[in-house]
């Protein structure tokens, strides 16, 4: 089967546009639309790694936070 080089031509500038617009977008997530039974990639005990994706262009990303645990509270389950 013979592709027209122009069709080529455009998808490579299509795909090329859209990772442009990747490497210059000022990316934005909303930390609300976080879904913990799916976002999650690690949990550990010193930290937490979950998937993101740029509400701009659309671009997938991790960000992970370390875990700072509070000391425990043992009278509170004492009683329970």
């Amino acid at each position: 089967m013979l592709v027209d080089g122009g069709d080529i031509h455009n998808a490579i500038n299509s795909r090329l546009s859209n990772y442009n617009s990747m490497i210059n977008c000022e990316h934005v997530w909303n930390e609300e639309s976080f879904d913990a039974t799916k976002d999650v990639l690690e949990i550990e005990l010193t930290h937490v790694m979950i998937k993101i994706k740029c509400e701009k262009c659309g671009m997938n990303a991790t960000v992970d936070s370390e875990i700072n645990w509070k000391p425990v509270s043992w009278e509170v389950f004492e009683s329970i």
